[in-house]
């Protein structure tokens, strides 16, 4: 890549990295712990990823949905990050209001009469997901 355009710099994009670790965690906690162990596959990635920001290839990294247990695992392999979710003008830059949720649900042909019945599950499922003090609940 370098040598076909040595200008040009990466902007990785890692979204919903949790997913496939819940996934180990829930399924085969053994391949989690061997994915995740020094010479683990994850581990080894997060090498490369982390050299590729020292020769300036890889300018920036975004990772979304990182909890606190694959954070745990994955800050020895990649040291480099910041965390910002608890940074209180962080707290809206992702997901729904329940305006929007409420507009997504009507677009999506829910009837009227089951609306609230549906944004109260919602409420009750996801109102809470807060990463600084300041943030207001999206519902409520």
């Amino acid at each position: 890549m370098r040598q076909k355009a040595p200008n040009e710099k990466f902007f990785l994009l890692i979204d919903e990295y949790d997913h496939f670790t819940n996934e180990f965690i829930a399924f085969s906690f053994h391949d989690f712990k061997t994915s995740f162990s020094r010479n683990g596959i994850v581990w080894k990635f997060f090498e490369v990823v982390k050299e590729g920001t020292q020769s300036g290839i890889i300018d920036r990294i975004f990772a979304t949905s990182v909890s606190p247990v694959t954070l745990d695992s994955l800050t020895s392999g990649c040291n480099i990050s910041t965390n910002l979710s608890l940074r209180s003008g962080m707290h809206d830059f992702m997901g729904f209001t329940e305006v929007e949720v409420a507009e997504i649900l009507r677009l999506a042909d829910v009837p009227y009469e089951q609306l609230e019945r549906m944004l109260a599950d919602v409420r009750a499922w996801y109102n809470g997901y807060l990463f600084s003090d300041e943030g207001a609940h999206w519902l409520g």
